[in-house]
């Protein structure tokens, strides 16, 4: 084998770790810088609480606010622990 025919190879083997890797780097890339950054505020006053509907009972509302870069599509919101 000559030295041309290394080149090719090794240029052969770089090329085909690029076309494998490149998508996953730029899927990376696009999570990281792209995604949206959802704010969530709450003040226990007007208008974020409502009158109280009956014992124990109050209308309440968050203010969500997206910061990021993109539009933020089929966001499930789960709430664990609130305190009020």
């Amino acid at each position: 084998m000559t030295l041309t025919d290394w080149v090719y190879i090794f240029c052969t083997l770089c090329l085909a770790i690029v076309a494998l890797v490149a998508p996953y780097i730029s899927e990376l890339i696009k999570r990281k810088k792209f995604a949206p950054k959802l704010k969530v505020t709450f003040q226990k006053e007007y208008p974020y609480i409502g009158e109280p509907a009956g014992d124990y009972l109050y209308d309440i509302c968050f203010g969500i606010k997206n910061e990021g870069n993109s539009e933020a599509k089929n966001c499930e919101v789960i709430i664990e622990e609130f305190y009020f």
